[in-house]
């Protein structure tokens, strides 16, 4: 029989004995619990047949810490746990106002939001029910009511202290997640006195204390030292998960799994509750530890290697971290600028991927970069397309910037690839370049660039943990671009169609003319047994005409139907495979008003094609 633990706070299970409050879950299932060991051995019997192990067992080892491991093989799709936060707030880098009591976005203007009527942080109504909310804002509304001088003008309003303030609250309002936290890395022996992290995390520190816990009466909170507070950034810096813009949480066991840039599993978070849902998103034999990722997965390898060495303090030496090639797809790799004897274009990549100063070579030819020159001019560039990028950009200087960039570049590299993202969002939308004003030239390279996006994204995505939205949303304009060119092909056969039906009446016409002509000038000299014999000669003519002409035509039109149809049938499974991709989205995400948008246009798809079919 499984031994029994405690419950979380939260938690209201009742005890399937007594019906008391139950706080002790049987450690196998999690599903039941029980208000003692006895009564837990009372039920067992009855609970052993439906009582199922956990998919995942936590294990330890000097070298990870603690780590998530799979049980039993798991299948795509497959659950793996739901994890309740143990405290959610605003990102600790948080620059945007939120309301405290929901997390949405407020007004940028400050003085346009309403306030919290005791403490004067700006909210979404007055009437926003997290404000008294015992789990969002309530507990801190007090404290934050003591620094009420300093938001009458809003000159200091600190996001990024409201998270750390949160958990340090949990040592009064729940002991136990408070021991929760406890148990999680901080890396502190990296975050100390002297370190640029230190000195960032001292600026929410000497916030809190000046403003708030020097009027703190001393029995409010346990301890709201300068060590406990960098202790607490240290553990939101390591274990937090962002679950949308502008939040993040910490999760008791979710903080457990460790980092690969090809992740096998992805999670969601349920909207109301921002509890987290882990799904298996590739086959995870048992025994097997159980990663996600924890940096961008379209930064190439020296950007997240470095990402994870200053915020999670490893270093990945994954597989993909490991290939110079990045899983074939370049995605970080310099284009020599030698000439070479067989004109090809060659690359120039890194001699050893897991050292930053390793010097970068030509696939082809003895060229040579040191990693200070190639990381200088890659670091520069992306400034570039960062700021071009969030700047609202046109499709001339996006162009502009993707033929700079390639002649330093491959054309899969990362940098290139956010600039084909976001000009295949515009080719079709930017006014000049809508689909009704579109090249057919523009169109083509719309679908190339598509096309091509989508093997890189399916490259270092394998299992669509990381890249969903970027997939969804290549997968969707690659859509519209072939329904587009479906009915610009259909246009054409129509014009077609129509010149070749003018044409033929016009030389009917004129045959006829001629014929009546000369039948008029001849008919007294003829016979009426030749008279007869040339009607029926005429007759049989204008059968043979009538059967020729659809022949010829449903010979000259076959080829661009069946084209048609394959446009329609690729434009339908690509919003077959959005659908699946985006099966577990939770509802209120973007990923699942992707789905929503993606399931509306499949319909009209399905349309398209019964057209095709049955025609």
């Amino acid at each position: 029989m499984p031994s029994i633990i405690e419950l979380e706070d939260d938690d209201q299970l009742k005890c399937p004995i007594c019906g008391d409050v139950a706080p002790h879950k049987c450690s196998a299932c999690k599903k039941v619990a029980y208000c003692g060991k006895q009564h837990q051995k009372e039920h067992w019997m009855l609970h052993k047949p439906k009582c199922k192990k956990l998919p995942y067992e936590i294990k330890s080892s000097p070298i990870l810490g603690r780590y998530l491991q799979s049980t039993t093989d798991l299948q795509p799709g497959d659950p793996i746990l739901r994890d309740n936060p143990l405290i959610v707030g605003p990102k600790i880098t948080m620059a945007e106002p939120i309301c405290l009591g929901c997390h949405k976005g407020l007004n940028p203007n400050l003085a346009e939001n309403p306030r919290c009527p005791r403490c004067l942080w700006p909210v979404c109504s007055t009437r926003c029910s997290g404000l008294t909310d015992a789990h969002t804002h309530a507990p801190e509304c007090a404290i934050l009511k003591l620094g009420i001088e300093a938001l009458l003008t809003f000159n200091d309003l600190k996001y990024e202290a409201i998270l750390p303030l949160r958990c340090l609250i949990l040592q009064r309002r729940s002991p136990k997640k408070y021991a929760e936290l406890k148990q999680m890395e901080s890396h502190m022996d990296k975050r100390g006195p002297g370190t640029e992290i230190y000195e960032e995390i001292n600026s929410i520190v000497k916030y809190l204390q000046s403003n708030f816990f020097k009027k703190l009466p001393a029995n409010i909170l346990d301890d709201t030292s300068s060590d406990v507070l960098h202790w607490i950034c240290g553990v939101i810096d390591v274990n937090a998960l962002d679950i949308g813009r502008y939040t993040q949480g910490l999760f008791s066991i979710m903080c457990l799994m460790e980092h690969s840039c090809l992740p096998n599993v992805k999670y969601t978070f349920e909207p109301e509750t921002n509890v987290a849902r882990l799904i298996a998103s590739m086959n995870i034999p048992k025994g097997f530890h159980i990663s996600t990722m924890y940096t961008n997965a379209l930064w190439g390898t020296q950007p997240r290697r470095e990402h994870l060495a200053i915020t999670k303090y490893f270093n990945c030496s994954c597989e993909r971290c490991s290939d110079p090639t990045e899983l074939g797809t370049y995605f970080s790799a310099m284009k020599c600028l030698n000439e070479h004897k067989d004109k090809d274009e060659c690359w120039i990549l890194p001699l050893n991927p897991l050292d930053n100063d390793s010097d970068w070579k030509c696939s082809s030819c003895s060229a040579l970069l040191n990693a200070k020159d190639v990381h200088l001019v890659t670091s520069q560039l992306g400034e570039q397309v960062d700021t071009l990028v969030q700047e609202s950009p046109n499709v001339k200087a996006l162009e502009e910037m993707l033929n700079k960039l390639e002649t330093m570049f491959h054309p899969h590299h990362y940098h290139c690839y956010a600039v084909k993202h976001s000009l295949i969002q515009l080719y079709g939308t930017q006014s000049g370049y809508g689909y009704s004003d579109m090249s057919t030239s523009t169109l083509e390279r719309k679908i190339s660039l598509c096309r091509e996006l989508i093997r890189i994204t399916n490259k270092l995505d394998p299992s669509h943990s990381r890249l969903l939205m970027y997939l969804g949303v290549l997968n969707y304009e690659l859509h519209t671009a072939l329904l587009e060119s479906v009915r610009r092909f259909e246009k054409q056969d129509e014009g077609k169609s129509i010149q070749s039906s003018e044409k033929t009446s016009s030389k009917e016409k004129q045959s006829s003319e001629k014929t009546s002509s000369k039948e008029m000038q001849s008919s007294d000299k003829t016979s009426p047994k030749e008279k007869q014999s040339s009607d029926k000669t005429s007759s049989k003519g204008k059968q043979s005409s009538d059967k020729t002409s659809p022949n010829e035509m449903q010979s000259s039109a076959k080829p661009s139907k069946e084209k048609l149809l394959r446009m329609v049938q690729e434009a339908k499974s690509l919003l077959e495979s959005n659908v699946a991709i985006l099966e577990h989205e939770t509802q209120g995400s973007t990923g699942y008003d992707m789905g929503v948008l993606t399931k509306i246009s499949l319909t009209q798809v399905e349309h398209e094609l019964r057209k095709y079919s049955s025609g």
